[in-house]
């Protein structure tokens, strides 16, 4: 069985430190966008510490657009590839964080990795949030069905397996597991491993800051309810510095909320800074992103 919140070995966010004012805090943010290059401007506009997309669809002979116009907004993006398998440009993740920060991917010593990889769906990313953090996250977008399909389960569980041993396998204390996984959590066997050794789901502990646990993330114009298939995962010690969770559904994605973390870093010296960009510019941006990479 895993820790329970609380124990001191995973005690949680202490009383009284939940709510921080929000300047204090760096937002992490999760979302599938669908495609990138349709919501650019609802992703440039947002003033967050790292961003986790997935379904950036956006192919390879385009992407150096996509990072010109971030930027230009004093963003960096590490885009991967995209579904090896689709017949037209699905899936890709991708992780967008400010430009003065140290942004790295994850190439893999595992052979099993690498051929996740090479799939277009999953991808690992370690920031450095300070000198003393750098957060390694494993960003993933599981295969459709997934509840239902077992045929499409087992390329997901795959996939999982794949990323959280590549995890496991590096340095640091500080990581996190995001994305949509397109599946319920308690049918991904990587998921419940992580959860026996003290990971703890999001979502299933929101009333801690006061919102609702195991909220919908996901409604599609076909669907009667909405879904839980957005998740974020924090290890232990990333769990311990977590000040605010919400899930906004008015992000102007098409089907999928964003799952947004406010967390207060370990002690180190901060690099981040802001970067304001004019309202006429952002438009002018999007404008010229949507004209050379059209829906």
């Amino acid at each position: 069985m895993g820790l329970n919140i609380g124990e001191a070995s995973n005690p949680g966010p202490t009383a009284f430190s939940k709510f921080p004012k929000p300047d204090d805090l760096f937002y992490i943010e999760s979302v599938n966008a669908t495609n990138l290059g349709t919501n650019m401007a609802a992703v440039m506009e947002k003033r967050v510490g790292i961003q986790f997309i997935q379904e950036h669809s956006i192919p390879p002979n385009r992407q150096w657009i996509a990072k010109k116009i971030l930027k230009a907004c004093g963003k960096q993006a590490a885009l991967s590839k995209l579904d090896t398998y689709a017949d037209h440009n699905l899936g890709g993740v991708a992780t967008i964080t400010s430009s003065n920060k140290a942004l790295g991917v994850v190439a893999g010593t595992s052979k099993e990795y690498r051929n996740a990889k090479e799939t277009g769906r999953c991808d690992i990313t370690v920031t450095a949030i300070n000198t003393a953090m750098q957060l390694a996250v494993g960003n993933i977008y599981g295969y459709t069905g997934g509840n239902t399909n077992k045929k499409q389960m087992a390329k997901t569980n795959k996939l999982f397996n794949a990323v959280a041993q590549e995890l496991d396998s590096l340095e640091g204390k500080y990581k996190m597991l995001v994305g949509d996984f397109n599946a319920d959590i308690s049918k991904i066997a990587a998921c419940r491993d992580l959860m026996n050794r003290g990971w703890v789901d999001i979502g299933s502990v929101a009333n801690i800051w006061g919102k609702p646990c195991y909220e919908p993330t996901c409604l599609t114009a076909n669907a009667r309810k909405g879904s839980r298939i957005d998740y974020i995962l924090a290890s232990p010690e990333v769990f311990s510095l977590i000040r605010s969770f919400e899930i906004n559904h008015d992000n102007g994605m098409p089907n999928h909320a964003t799952l947004r973390i406010g967390l207060i870093p370990t002690c180190g010296q901060q690099t981040r800074r802001c970067i304001q960009q004019p309202k006429p510019m952002m438009e002018s941006l999007k404008e010229r992103f949507q004209a050379l990479h059209p829906a």
